[in-house]
């Protein structure tokens, strides 16, 4: 009984431990999320982001007044001015100022507004960005996860070749040991036989690489699958159908939804924000400031008492008689070196100032300042216009290619129909004995090609029609 129940433990142990064949199956919408969560370069774009969300704040703060407080210890050695009495003295001694000041730009040529705006406008363009660099990342993983649905159709195509090639192996030497067929027919086909599985092998191998390819776009460790059971899902619809839009159409919704074309309007935005900004630099520059202040010594005492002494002669007389003398009473002032609260109360003081800067000649600064940020206005205008105009190229290539691969799809469609015609009468002659074995390889071989092309072509097809619906939509889905 204990070894039974033993059994079961360890039975039930293994049967809870994940299985190590287990097939590991990729959606498009997985595959692009784990791209972007695993992406390095992504990451360091979501860093730009709350830089600029830093800056936009910073800029935010810069028009509120500011406030500083100060403490300044010291040491004085030797003959200086007790800030006490303002006499001077010729003892050491230790004194300190405190104070707390704030600063307020009242008008600087609006120049503190417009790095708001500014900052704002580039807030928005890095998020822009952060998009069009995913979309990037998106356009990489729909490539190759359409490179793995065409080698795996391609396999598939090569494994069944494969298959027909060798039954008709096998048939044919019953047939030559009977002495209905020439030796030279089965000759023939275990040559084709070994080519098509040659075929078999190198089509098995392009779809690990294709699989390779899509793992290390999605910056996953090779070590964690078996490319065997690495897999994706095969859409169920595969739309083949005629492209209705012209470019120009495309394009014009494109414009609207593509984060290349919103980035570089919204750095547009914002140069020109800046060269405001810079323009501010050449106006004046009007300031208030108020401050708060005491000081410390260590020379200040206060009274504190008076010690009366006994009577001493002033050295006077009265009328003249020196037996009258004049005695008047001796006192010592009893001190005390003043706390330092009460010297921060009792030197307590405040101030306001306003300041008015008229800018005449900063070696060219100001100007140099405003001429550069013109010119990088200038540089956005163009960026701005450059990326439009790549967008509509972008477009028109993606459209003739989608056009090329439509037609491509449609002749070998019809050519596989006829191949499989051809190959049918073929295969038919052939196993009557009217033709040989090299009219039937060489009808297999031309069937073969054209259904390869045929998988290519609509794999092709796929890629040009949905990259074209991205740039339409901002969006895929497959």
């Amino acid at each position: 009984m204990k070894y039974l129940v033993s059994l079961l433990l360890i039975a039930n142990i293994f049967a809870q431990l994940p299985a190590q064949d287990s097939i590991t199956v990729f959606s498009l919408q997985r595959s692009i999320d784990e791209s972007i969560k695993n992406n390095i370069q992504l990451k360091q774009n979501e860093l730009n982001v709350e830089t600029a969300e830093v800056n936009k704040r910073l800029a935010y703060e810069a028009r509120y007044p500011n406030l500083n407080g100060n403490v300044s210890p010291g040491l004085n050695l030797g003959r200086t001015v007790d800030p006490s009495t303002n006499q001077f003295r010729d003892q050491n001694y230790t004194q300190s100022s405190f104070s707390i000041s704030s600063n307020l730009t009242i008008f600087n040529g609006f120049r503190l507004i417009n790095i708001v705006r500014q900052n704002k406008q580039t807030l928005e363009a890095v998020k822009y960005e952060l998009k069009d660099f995913k979309n990037t990342l998106i356009l990489n993983i729909l490539n190759a996860y359409v490179q793995i649905l065409y080698n795996k159709e391609a396999l598939k195509n090569a494994q069944n070749q494969f298959k027909v090639t060798d039954s008709q192996k096998q048939r044919t030497e019953k047939l030559v040991r009977g002495g209905v067929l020439a030796e030279i027919n089965l000759l023939n086909l275990v040559s084709q036989s070994a080519s098509d599985e040659s075929n078999t092998i190198s089509a098995e191998n392009q779809l690990n690489i294709a699989k390779l390819n899509l793992i290390q776009y999605m910056n996953l460790p090779l070590e964690n699958y078996n490319l065997e059971q690495f897999d994706i899902e095969i859409p169920a619809f595969i739309d083949t159908t005629q492209l209705s839009e012209s470019p120009r159409e495309i394009y014009n919704m494109a414009e609207k939804t593509q984060p290349s074309v919103k980035g570089a309007e919204l750095r547009l935005r914002s140069s020109n924000f800046a060269y405001d900004a810079a323009k501010g630099n050449m106006y004046p520059r009007l300031t208030l400031s108020a401050q708060v202040f005491s000081f410390y010594s260590s020379l200040r005492t206060r009274l504190v008492g008076v010690e009366v002494g006994p009577f001493q002669r002033t050295g006077s007389i009265v009328n003249n008689d020196p037996t009258l003398q004049i005695f008047q009473p001796t006192a010592r002032f009893l001190t005390e070196n003043t706390p330092l609260t009460s010297q921060l109360r009792e030197n307590f003081a405040q101030s306001i100032s306003m300041s008015l800067i008229i800018p005449i000649y900063n070696n060219r600064q100001a100007r140099g300042g405003t001429e550069i940020a013109n010119i990088n206005r200038k540089n956005a205008d163009l960026n701005y216009q450059n990326s439009k105009v790549q967008l509509r190229k972008k477009i028109e290539q993606a459209y003739v290619d989608a056009k090329a691969a439509q037609k491509k799809h449609d002749a070998t469609t019809a050519q596989v129909v006829a191949n499989e015609e051809a190959f049918r009468v073929t295969e038919k002659r052939f196993n009557a004995g009217v033709i040989n074995s090299v009219d039937y390889t060489v009808s297999s071989n031309t069937l073969n090609l054209s259904r390869s092309s045929l998988i290519q072509a609509k794999y092709d097809l796929i890629l040009k029609k949905k990259i074209l619906e991205f740039y339409k939509y901002n969006d895929i889905q497959l």
